[in-house]
């Protein structure tokens, strides 16, 4: 250092603070203070190193030395060399107009305070407007809650919110930027900003129903708006069109942020406040009253309601009905299939629906979901709507409950007219409405949840806790389907609404829980209102007092069960199991000797099947007693049921296999398991059971996947109508060797070293290293408090730090499943069925314990078991945009199905699983049973070896069932092929699986064929008797006391008699219906049947707790 000092030699020092940080030490007549960070223009005339600060890094080596060092650590971090790349950098000067101090600010603070307050704007919107398309608001408005409440309680939080950052921007800007400037009124600009904020995404929101196309509309405009308030820097736009822009917040905003450094650099004194403010305050007034307007009871205003004459001419008269004629009342259906209302019902019509039609317009094509359909509901009464998927059910309760508004025709509900918006807040004081989508807030436990919907509906808080079951402190998106289920029950019945509007209230139930809910509603029947629709038929038969039958829209039957029975029923059915040695032909002249009208329904190896005309009741003792006494026909045990509402409803939809193909409901008495009488034809066979082979492999597979997906992402990017937006690409390793141009303007003084870093960390960041290096200084303090302040802006970010979980216990034992057999899983809600199946494939991972799949460990097979599961999941898995083909077109290309073989196939499932019609549709406009149906056919597709299906049926109506269950059988017939069947219902699994597991809190209590598991708990028949009154049941409840000294009652409905007879007391049967036929006369009480008298059904028995 001495020698160089004395031959006038400059020493340069090199600090290494770390492996990735240092300080190079020039001598300070060399190179600038870091302090300095604007050149000083009147000194800087000509671009040398003698009079510019900015060319002294070139020309005094700091920039070489920089590179020289940056390109040996990056070779050390990375084992690449960029040696070639660094020393080839070149500088060249950009002439430019001079930047000022002030005019740098003018430039830079608008966009960096706006990145820093919108961005909790997007996410604010997202949420908000994801809960309005989930319809919770609308949902929580049919329970009494108030606009203002809602609109005010968002407002409140997202104030606060507004608050908090106001106070971080005013003083960090006033201490880094805006020196000049008083606290008060940054604060207060800041603050005006944000609530007018929150008042244009309340007008957006209401405005716009979809979040990725509201988020992007208000991105737009903000974006808009705030670039078009700088020119008024230049002084470009008139007074009088500022004030009009103004009245848009991101207008007012801009302006007044870009002229806070004008004042502050032609002043010093401190500046007052910002002109704009006031204005700030304007656009809040017309934002709310937009927001009234346009949101008004989930059937906003179209966009030219202003123009429109009906908006400024209202008319001050009331509402007159004319009530219909009974002709009227029943529209478009004949005379006869309507029954008469009992004359103590007359006046009591709660609610009368009068030719209402509604229809959905998409694009140019027109769907009528109703063809002017009437009814009227009576006070007292449970009415039940029945049809098939898509007929029209759900479309009317939305219309009752005013979450659509009817095309056409009229309803009132106690004597309020639900199109007009003024008596609609009356109407929804009296509502309680359970919709076909479960209502909950998932981030929410169960207790905080009721607790939430009880003070809408102005219900104390003490009172919640005495309807709250085991759940309380569980968080609701952890609850099963059916939980969830119970739980958006439970809200429907908070505040003891006067009317129930309730669409498939049981669907996901267990059989124990959805026999509660039965109660429930039963109990409440006097003095209100219950209408629900449901796809259960026994449902339906055990607890409305009238059924109204729906079909494509229109009316086609209403009246009582006993009605309905006796107009489209077939009579009983009497089921035979027999042996080897059975003689079909001498057991149907037998039944015929003493009731001539039977007829041999079906026919299979261990099973006959009859129809008994309903009229030959008192025939059926003589015919069971010499049944029993022939004891060489070979009949092991037999068992009657009256015709049920499923075969009303699939003769009403003309299904030709009433009473023979899918006998299986929980009324059979037969010990061994039933299977449909009906045998496929072979050609049957073979369109069922070819579901596509998966012959590409490899390569071609892969090629055909990729190009599925794009074509699907592709399709719903066009039909979201979404802004193609290109947000950058990368591509590393496409250039082998890089030149760098460094271009600086002279009044930029550090310009070269930080591009230099620059240029370093892109090389460290290419070659996938996580290493950075830092140039560190004072002066850029500042930066790092705008990115902190960009962080805590997100309202996530205080809990990002810390983690959250919660453990839920599963117990499972040793089991194991082959191929060639059905096996069904039942159990109560949350028992772990779905658990199970979401293990197997891969989506929840093994707290302990071991799965095996083919052999293999689950997790070393976990992507090899796409090509041989098929899993059909618990909730639908379907883009709302695609259509119903374009669904199976994809996913048989992601299964390996060629073009060619996949449109055989499509046409094939389309035509078993009656879709043909509903190819062309998107799925967001199809019904909860056709939206399931079509998950199952994608299941189906690629021929899995293994299915899992998971509540496949679920929301299905009884022909859709049927569908399902024979496409089951068919496909797994006579193949080296499995399938897993999750199920609530005994009547699935009786109809298709070879084994069944109960499993109660994720333990399996037993596991065994149906035979085995009647035999285990069957130890009972069920006595089911139908009566018309409270008065008729009360005394033939007495009645069956005494015939049966030991039948225990069931059910609490009054007009239903449910007893469990010990099989000792009713044996033999014959006995049992002749001591019944007796005591129906000996009472002369008018009952509508003995409906059913079948063995106590095991597997429902293990499923009830004790």
């Amino acid at each position: 250092m001495e020698a160089a000092q004395k031959e006038n030699h400059d020493l340069i020092g090199v600090v290494f603070l770390d492996d990735f940080s240092y300080r190079l030490r020039f001598p300070s007549y060399k190179i600038v203070s870091p302090s300095s960070l604007i050149e000083e223009l009147d000194l800087c005339y000509n671009y040398s190193r003698h009079y510019c600060n900015n060319p002294k890094y070139w020309f005094e080596g700091f920039v070489s030395l920089q590179s020289s060092i940056d390109s040996v650590l990056i070779e050390r971090i990375t084992h690449h060399s960029v040696w070639d790349e660094m020393k080839s950098l070149s500088g060249v000067r950009m002439k430019s107009p001079p930047l000022t101090p002030t005019t740098d600010l003018e430039s830079c603070v608008f966009f960096l305070v706006l990145s820093l307050c919108f961005s909790p704007l997007m996410y604010f919107l997202s949420q908000n407007v994801s809960r309005e398309k989930r319809k919770l608001k609308e949902v929580m408005k049919t329970m009494g809650l108030r606009d203002t409440a809602f609109w005010l309680s968002w407002g409140l939080l997202y104030a606060v919110f507004v608050l908090l950052v106001s106070c971080m921007l005013g003083l960090l800007l006033k201490n880094l930027i805006f020196e000049m400037s008083s606290f008060s009124a940054l604060f207060l600009l800041f603050f005006c900003y944000g609530i007018s904020s929150i008042c244009f995404c309340f007008m957006i929101s209401a405005l716009l129903k979809k979040p990725k196309t509201t988020c992007f509309a208000v991105f737009v405009l903000i974006f808009s708006f705030g670039a078009l308030s700088l020119l008024t820097l230049i002084n470009l736009l008139p007074a009088a069109l500022e004030w009009i822009l103004s009245l848009c917040c991101p207008f007012a905003f801009g302006a007044a942020i870009s002229k806070i450094p004008i004042y502050s650099s032609n002043t010093d004194t401190v500046v007052p406040t910002a002109t704009n403010e006031p204005v700030l305050a304007l656009p809040k007034l017309y934002h709310v009253f937009l927001i009234f307007l346009l949101d008004k009871y989930g059937v906003p205003y179209p966009a030219t309601f202003f123009l429109k004459k009906s908006y400024w001419r209202r008319s001050g008269s009331s509402y007159t009905w004319d009530a219909p004629t009974n002709e009227q009342n029943h529209g478009n259906i004949f005379s006869d299939n309507a029954e008469p209302v009992p004359p103590e019902f007359d006046g009591k019509e709660a609610i009368r629906i009068n030719n209402i039609k509604k229809t959905y317009k998409v694009k140019k094509m027109e769907t009528e979901a109703l063809r002017g359909l009437s009814l009227n509901i009576y006070e007292g009464q449970i009415t039940a709507v029945l049809g098939h998927s898509g007929a029209g059910k759900t479309t009317l309760l939305n219309i009752l409950s005013g979450l659509s508004q009817p095309s056409d025709g009229s309803t009132t509900i106690c004597t309020y007219n639900i199109s007009k918006r003024e008596d609609m807040k009356q109407i929804r004081e009296m509502l309680g409405v359970c919709p076909q989508f479960n209502i909950q807030f998932e981030f929410l436990t169960v207790k905080e949840n009721l607790k939430t919907f009880a003070k809408i509906k102005g219900i104390p808080s003490k009172d919640v806790d005495k309807e709250v079951g085991v759940y309380l402190d569980t968080q609701a998106n952890r609850l099963s389907g059916g939980q969830k289920r119970k739980l958006s029950l439970g809200i429907t019945f908070l505040g003891d609404p006067q009317v129930l509007l309730l669409d498939e209230p049981t669907a996901g139930l267990d059989p124990y829980s959805r026999h509660l809910v039965w109660a429930l509603l039963n109990e409440r029947k006097a003095g209100r209102v219950t209408l629900f629709t449901t796809q259960f038929m026994d449902e339906a038969d055990i607890l409305a007092d009238r059924k109204a039958f729906i079909s494509r829209g229109r009316l086609t039957c209403v009246g009582s069960s006993l009605f309905l029975k006796k107009k489209w029923g077939i009579g009983y059915h009497l089921r035979l199991h027999v042996n080897e040695l059975c003689d079909s032909e001498r057991i149907t002249s037998l039944v015929q000797l003493y009731i001539p009208a039977a007829k041999l329904s079906g026919q299979r190896e261990n099973e006959l099947s009859y129809t008994l005309p309903l009229e030959n009741l008192n025939k059926f003792p003589d015919l069971f007693s010499d049944m029993d006494g022939q004891t060489d026909l070979g009949i092991v045990n037999y068992g009657v049921t009256m015709t049920t509402l499923e075969d009303v409803f699939l003769r009403l939809e003309g299904d030709e296999t009433i009473g023979t193909e899918g006998e299986v409901w929980l009324q059979t008495m037969c010990v061994a398991a039933v299977l449909p009488a009906q045998v496929e034809k072979e050609q049957d066979v073979l369109l069922l059971s070819d579901t596509g082979k998966a012959t590409m492999k490899g390569t071609e597979l892969w090629k055909q996947q990729v190009c599925a997906m794009a074509r699907m992402h592709f399709l719903n990017l066009r039909r979201d109508k979404k802004v193609w937006v290109l947000t950058g690409l990368s591509c590393p390793g496409l250039c082998q060797k890089y030149r760098f141009t460094l271009m600086c303007h002279m009044e930029i003084t550090h310009c070269f070293p930080v591009l230099v870093n620059i240029i370093s960390n892109a090389f460290l960041h290419m070659f996938n290293s996580a290493a950075r290096l830092h140039i560190w200084s004072h002066a850029f303090l500042g930066v790092s408090l705008t990115h902190l302040a960009s962080c805590i802006s997100i309202p996530a970010f205080p809990f990002l730090f810390l983690p959250l979980c919660a453990v839920s216990q599963h117990h499972y034992s040793k089991r194991s499943f082959v191929l060639g057999e059905v096996l069904g899983l039942l159990g109560p809600n949350g028992a772990g069925k779905s658990t199970t199946v979401n293990m197997i494939i891969g989506e929840t991972d093994l707290t302990a314990g071991e799965m095996l799949i083919k052999g293999v460990s689950a997790v070393e097979t976990e992507e090899d078991t796409a090509e041989f599961l098929g899993h059909c999941p618990q909730e639908n898995a379907l883009w709302p945009n695609l259509t119903v083909k374009e669904h199976l077109e994809i996913y048989a290309a992601v299964k390996g199905i060629r073009k060619e073989a996949a449109a055989i196939t499509i046409n094939r499932m389309a035509d078993n699983l009656d879709l043909q019609e509903h190819l062309k549709k998107p799925t967001k406009t199809l019904s909860a049973g056709l939206s399931r149906k079509l998950c199952f056919a994608m299941s189906l597709l690629g021929s899995p070896t293994v299915l899992l299906l998971d509540e496949s049926t679920t929301g299905m109506d009884p022909r859709g069932k049927r569908q399902v269950w024979k496409t089951i059988r068919t496909i797994l017939k006579d193949k080296d092929q499995g399938a897993i069947l999750t199920t609530h219902h005994m009547e699935d699994a009786e109809a298709v699986c070879d084994r069944v597991a109960i499993m109660v809190a994720g333990q399996l209590r037993c596991l065994g064929s149906i035979q085995y598991l009647k035999s285990k708990f069957g130890k009972n028949y069920l006595l089911q008797i139908k009566v018309k009154g409270l008065e008729q049941g009360e005394l033939l409840n007495t009645r069956i006391l005494q015939m049966f000294p030991q039948a225990a009652r069931q059910e609490r409905i009054s007009t239903l008699l449910v007893y469990k007879v010990p099989m000792e007391d009713a044996l033999p049967l014959s006995k049992a219906f002749s001591m019944l036929e007796e005591g129906r006369s000996a009472l002369s009480v008018w009952t509508e049947h003995v409906k059913r008298l079948y063995m106590c059904n095991g597997p429902v028995t293990a499923l009830i707790p004790d």
